[in-house]
């Protein structure tokens, strides 16, 4: 199977059963959720979820338990004791409560059993044709928000299709905390955040999706989260007044991000703690500044669950993003009973937070860690470094200009408020105050000592704050025109979308499109992982082994035998002399102690320029190159051994060493099981 198609069908699987689990599956366990619609639903669905589904496997795996079955039933179980807890304390008995679960139990049976119709082609007419309560044209504005996000999500993909290859060395950091968590370790030495390592297994689990390739594919999802978040932060701020404004903010980071915001492609493709606490944090802020004011007000467990999730994710978007946005969030507090309601929200924030970090600091103090220190390391990331070699201009000079637009547009919304009266100015507030202060921070008037904070780490959330900065410039310059000039809405309706074509693409044009090529070096050759891939779409586990660098060993983990290349150049030959002298004893004689070498063994060879890959992952790698040429020429030559090219690309090539013939790939070991020409399971291969 070609490496394009293996990532076509894999980025299927994941989308289908991500849209499964929130849209579908989650709002049948939130009753909240389950009275929203659109992308409200999806949001509050995946910081309920999502935040659910992390602390359960947290639980799982320090007790040792986890597995898809043990998570299962715990998801399962948690409504069925919130349910019971809530029959309980209105006075209803025991048994009266089983009775009341096994009748919910069996109507949502029923329910899903009818809901399936909806999936025929019948149903689907019955639903968006006959019935008047959805219209596309209603709806235009979150099914343009969505198609953006699916943009995005392309965009961060194609990436991943033209390097199979991880950009970064910490890639292989982040897989190897994978699969810890799969074999039960869930903290090491120290307690590392790992909400995200969560999420991959499952989804890896679930969608029999390698974690390798999941955790390159995710960020791509992430992003799609991210652009719907932008154009919802967007709405919400402008009550939804000028929904083509919060599609300009969610097309800038969809299609343009590179031209203006301090990121990379790169760096967006593969999942990072970062980006995913951001799609926690953002969300869980503007829920808890919309029950400060109760408006549209939610259950105080999306507000926990978000803090949770953010705090199991990643440490630096807790303390950095979400507990500053918390605090300016405190200005939403309504006057009345002003300190009453301050004095409550605080105890509850310190509570939550400290529900969140309890887990650290218990390991910590079980280890006998260092706390400060610990929290000091999370503040620091040397993995993660700026490079924007696409922005329009330097990032200092782009956060003043930055800073200069979001004072302008405060004065705006000032005057605006005055002169409609509006009843609530708080969430600008909140957000006017959160982009000035993270602008100053990159800006030229920026003098402060920056020891103890990590701008690299910043800039994602800077790229979602400038995204929302330029939603409200836009909802701005048309308010001005209605407030000033009085053009009614029939100007706005033909106006609006062609002004944000013409951004857009112009953008676009500055740009030289969408910046979708390689900018960061590549960690080892394409063809490696593109052979890789095969493989282990292939291969039975643990019936093969890999020769490759030192820092392979951990795609190793849990699936295959692996021999760095001096083990292979240095000790192969002697474990293929015994194994020689093994053959030829007769099969009846043979012993059982004997460790016979894998039924393949795969070498993967790098072409010149061997510069092409990032430096320190090998010494002297042309000479190590050549010297894996000659010893496969040499073992070639002898008796009794068949090497194959298994893959060649125009950097790498993977040598198969065959030491069983057909005790590898699984297509040849259903063959020797069930053969063509015996029995029933003839049938099966007609």
């Amino acid at each position: 199977m070609p490496y394009w198609l293996i990532v076509f069908l894999s980025i299927a699987r994941l989308v289908l059963f991500f849209v499964i689990l929130f849209s579908w599956i989650g709002p049948k366990f939130l009753p909240h959720t389950k009275k929203l619609h659109g992308i409200d639903k999806m949001l509050y669905s995946w910081i309920g979820i999502g935040g659910t589904i992390m602390v359960t496997i947290f639980v799982l795996t320090i007790m040792h338990m986890y597995d898809l079955i043990s998570l299962f039933v715990v998801l399962v179980m948690i409504p069925i004791l919130i349910a019971m807890f809530h029959e309980w304390r209105n006075g209803t008995s025991l048994t009266s409560i089983f009775k009341v679960i096994e009748n919910k139990i069996v109507a949502n049976q029923v329910r899903v059993i009818e809901s399936i119709k909806v999936f025929t082609y019948q149903g689907l007419k019955e639903r968006f044709v006959k019935k008047k309560e959805f219209s596309f044209y209603d709806n235009r504005f979150n099914i343009s928000a969505v198609l953006l996000g699916i943009t995005a999500c392309i965009v961060r993909v194609i990436p991943v299709l033209n390097n199979a290859a991880p950009h970064s060395r910490s890639w292989y950091y982040e897989l190897q905390e994978i699969q810890n968590i799969r074999l039960q370790q869930y903290f090491g030495e120290l307690p590392i955040p790992k909400g995200m390592h969560s999420l991959v297994t499952m989804f890896s689990s679930l969608t029999q999706v390698g974690p390798e390739l999941t955790l390159s594919l995710l960020g791509s999802l992430t992003s799609f989260l991210l652009t719907i978040i932008i154009y919802w932060l967007i709405r919400e701020i402008t009550k939804g007044k000028v929904l083509i404004a919060a599609l300009f903010g969610a097309g800038i980071f969809a299609l343009i991000p590179t031209l203006l915001l301090p990121i990379t492609l790169e760096a967006e493709t593969g999942i990072n703690t970062v980006l995913l606490g951001l799609c926690f944090a953002l969300p869980t802020a503007f829920i808890f500044v919309r029950n400060l004011r109760s408006v549209d007000k939610a259950p105080w467990f999306y507000v926990t669950m978000g803090i949770v999730a953010t705090a199991l994710t990643d440490l630096f978007v807790l303390g950095v993003v979400l507990l500053p946005f918390l605090i300016y969030g405190l200005l939403a507090i309504p006057r009345k009973r002003f300190a009453i309601n301050l004095i409550k929200v605080v105890f509850y924030l310190f509570v939550v937070f400290t529900l969140a970090l309890s887990p650290y600091i218990i390991y910590l103090l079980i280890v006998e860690g260092d706390i400060n220190s610990f929290f000091e390391i999370q503040l620091l990331n040397t993995l993660i470094f700026s490079y924007f070699p696409h922005l329009i201009t330097d990032i200092e000079s782009l956060s003043t200009i930055y800073l200069y637009i979001t004072g302008a547009l405060f004065l705006i919304f000032v005057i605006i408020h005055f002169v409609q009266k509006k009843e609530y100015f708080a969430d600008e507030l909140v957000f006017f105050t959160m982009i000035a202060t993270v602008a100053f921070l990159y800006s030229k008037f920026n003098s402060l000592d920056m020891y103890y904070l990590d701008l690299d780490q910043v800039n994602a959330f800077y790229a979602i704050l400038i995204c929302v900065l330029f939603g409200l410039a836009f909802y701005a310059f048309y308010t001005i025109i209605e407030v000033s000039i009085g053009i009614k809405h029939r100007f706005f309706a033909y106006s609006q979308p062609v002004l944000l074509v013409v951004l857009i693409a112009s953008g676009l044009f500055i740009s030289g499109g969408v910046n979708v090529g390689k900018t960061l070096p590549q960690t080892l050759p394409n063809g490696f992982f593109e052979a890789y891939y095969r493989i282990i779409n292939e291969r039975l586990p643990y019936s093969y082994a890999t020769v490759s660098p030192p820092i392979d060993n951990t795609l190793s983990m849990n699936r295959h035998y692996f021999m760095n290349y001096d083990f292979f150049l240095n000790s192969y030959g002697n474990i293929d002399s015994l194994y020689q002298k093994y053959l030829e004893i007769p099969k009846e004689l043979r012993p059982d102690t004997v460790n016979i070498p894998p039924a393949s063994i795969f070498v993967f060879v790098q072409k010149p320029p061997y510069e092409s890959a990032q430096q320190g992952i090998l010494f002297q790698p042309g000479e190590l190159m050549e010297s894996l040429e000659s010893w496969i020429k040499r073992f070639n030559s002898l008796p009794n051994r068949e090497v194959l090219v298994y893959r060649e690309t125009e950097d790498a090539v993977v040598y198969e060493i065959i030491n069983q013939k057909d005790e590898s790939y699984i297509g040849d070991i259903l063959m020797n099981i069930y053969p063509k020409e015996e029995g029933r399971a003839a049938k099966l291969f007609k």
